[in-house]
């Protein structure tokens, strides 16, 4: 349990022994909770470049990457695999400790962390899948739309609710003048939450692979490391193109994997627009009947949710609200394609 502290004044400048404590006391906490060892890099800028950035032996991307990061951030995620946290302190300490410089602290530090507890997935989860897709997808549009990504809403959320917790003990002060704030960031990342379309991601998933295969560069050589989901055997041919849908369905895995994830799939465009609704038999109709009300009912479920227990009012700024009209479209195509068959199944029975 976090400790109760008074060494913040508001109006002068933060120590750095005060932004050390906060950074190491929620680290800390964490480490105990999620059993999980992190390092965090606590330096200058000038330290950043000559031990960190300057050392990188990575593509030209992502180089490009690690040399702009001070500029753009106040601390990130350096690397997943080795689970080190680096903090500009520079960054920091120039600013004035109003409620809003030791919120950001504390936020942003409880968000990378986030990242790194995220890696303890299970490999064939719907988690691994989305962070499987996202992490291609970054490394061609790596700062477009960013905070629209699953990883980063989800560490969002996170941090905002770890952040009220955090302030609750040890600022009870800070967190009283700013307890409105604080929940108007909350309500905005659920609301960023809510309106995440994982079908969206798979169809740019697909995109960005046929990209990188034909490139045949160091940089896809790499992110093929992290393909290693179930899914991507059972849907997809070695070319990306989807396979029959009988195939997919005949697998003997396919019924084992997450519903998110087959859902997520069946519905995404770039699948809806590959398979021909004519040639589909009975059976493979009404399994993709299923897993299109499946998306369609987790859609209405998020904007229940969100009226009734976040009072998002303007349901028109919920996207999933304007997908449940596509879906129901679909499955009644798909109803009306089952009904037809049947019946000239009957028929043709009868006259027999």
């Amino acid at each position: 349990m976090y400790k109760q502290h008074n060494d913040i004044k508001l109006g002068e400048n933060m120590k750095k022994s005060i932004i050390k404590r906060i950074i190491n006391e929620i680290v800390s906490e964490e480490v105990n909770e999620s059993n999980i060892q992190i390092e965090v890099n606590l330096i200058t800028i000038y330290g950043y470049y000559k031990k960190i950035a300057l050392t990188k032996t990575n593509t030209l991307l992502k180089k490009a990457t690690y040399f702009i990061m001070p500029m753009i951030k106040r601390d990130f995620t350096e690397s997943y695999s080795e689970k080190r946290i680096v903090v500009f302190l520079k960054k920091y300490n120039v600013f004035y400790s109003s409620d809003n410089d030791i919120i950001k602290i504390i936020r942003t530090t409880y968000h990378e962390l986030r990242h790194i507890i995220k890696t303890k997935y299970e490999k064939d989860s719907y988690e691994n899948f989305v962070i499987t897709m996202e992490r291609l997808v970054k490394s061609t549009t790596y700062f477009e739309n960013y905070d629209n990504y699953y990883t980063e809403i989800d560490a969002n959320i996170y941090s905002i609710v770890k952040t009220i917790k955090y302030l609750k003990n040890s600022h009870p002060k800070i967190y009283k003048e700013n307890k409105d704030k604080l929940e108007a960031i909350e309500e905005k990342y659920m609301l960023d939450y809510l309106n995440y379309n994982p079908t969206i991601v798979f169809d740019n998933y697909i995109a960005a692979k046929k990209t990188l295969e034909n490139q045949n560069s160091e940089e896809n050589l790499k992110l093929k490391e992290y393909e290693n989901n179930t899914f991507i055997n059972i849907f997809l041919n070695e070319n990306y193109t989807f396979k029959p849908i009988s195939e997919i369905i005949n697998n003997g895995k396919f019924f084992k994997i997450d519903k998110r994830i087959t859902s997520t799939i069946f519905s995404s465009e770039s699948f809806i627009n590959y398979i021909d609704f004519e040639k589909l038999s009975s059976k493979e109709l009404k399994i993709l009947k299923e897993n299109l009300k499946y998306t369609k009912d987790l859609y209405e479920n998020e904007i229940k949710f969100a009226s009734e227990y976040i009072h998002i009012n303007d349901l028109e700024a919920l996207k999933t609200n304007h997908l449940i009209t596509k879906l129901n479209c679909l499955i009644y195509l798909c109803e009306k394609k089952i009904s037809s068959k049947f019946s000239s199944s009957k028929s043709i029975n009868d006259k027999n």
